[in-house]
């Protein structure tokens, strides 16, 4: 049998990392954004940047503080 590059296995495998990481990702890094954001889930409904402010709102709410 003929020995393969390292190289070889690499190009083989990465198109499965690509996607495993774009399917994992992705997600996690839109929710992250979308967190500095005020917006409804109506249509037409303006996107507002807030900052750390959903942040600061979900620490003093003493719901989400008794379910930790």
């Amino acid at each position: 049998m003929e020995k393969r590059s390292g190289w070889t296995a690499f190009w083989m495998i990465l198109p499965t990392i690509l996607v495993i990481s774009i399917v994992a990702f992705f997600p996690l890094f839109k929710t992250f954004y979308d967190s500095f954001y005020s917006f409804g889930l109506r249509p037409g409904i303006e996107r507002r940047f807030v900052g750390l402010q959903n942040y600061f709102r979900l620490f003093e709410d003493t719901r989400f503080i008794m379910a930790l």
